[in-house]
């Protein structure tokens, strides 16, 4: 009973369970309104902060971006070695990298022109493992840019 208009949705995870749950995660898979879906791969998803932008440079013809203070994505994976899937260009910030909690180093992602970037982190020992990249307090007011991670890994 919504009036005609654009209208904002947010799901907030309260990190509670209910009946017969065993954990509090929340899967989201697309949202639908009237005749018109938008799946959980559409560009104009925000995920808390971070949106999507078409590029035809990035892995799959996208990327996420963000400028907020403290921004993080994190994958915990199984395997020796993962690679960050980025672009560099004129206006983009710094992003720190942690591996288990171990700072790994501050990739800075500006360059003249944009353009493709992939770093690799290896001769991680065959284990579970979870990766943290997240926007450095010195980009100013520049976003960071995360376009994928890829190795031969697995997802515990």
């Amino acid at each position: 009973n919504l009036a005609s208009g654009k209208h904002k949705f947010e799901l907030r995870v309260l990190n509670q369970t209910c009946k017969g749950s065993s954990d509090t995660y929340v899967s989201v898979d697309k949202i639908e309104a009237g005749a018109t879906t938008r799946e959980d791969d559409a560009l104009q998803w925000n995920w808390n902060g971070w949106q999507g932008k078409a590029n035809a440079l990035a892995n799959g013809g996208s990327y996420h971006k963000s400028k907020a203070n403290g921004a993080s994505v994190a994958l915990t994976f199984h395997g020796t070695d993962i690679q960050v899937l980025t672009l560099k260009g004129p206006s983009f910030g710094k992003m720190d990298v942690t591996i288990d909690n171990v700072f790994q180093e501050t990739l800075d992602l500006s360059n003249v022109t944009l353009t493709t970037f992939v770093k690799n982190y290896g001769g991680l020992s065959d284990a579970d493992h979870t990766i943290v990249l997240t926007r450095n307090a010195g980009s100013g007011s520049n976003p960071i840019v995360v376009d994928g991670l890829r190795g031969a890994v697995t997802l515990p």
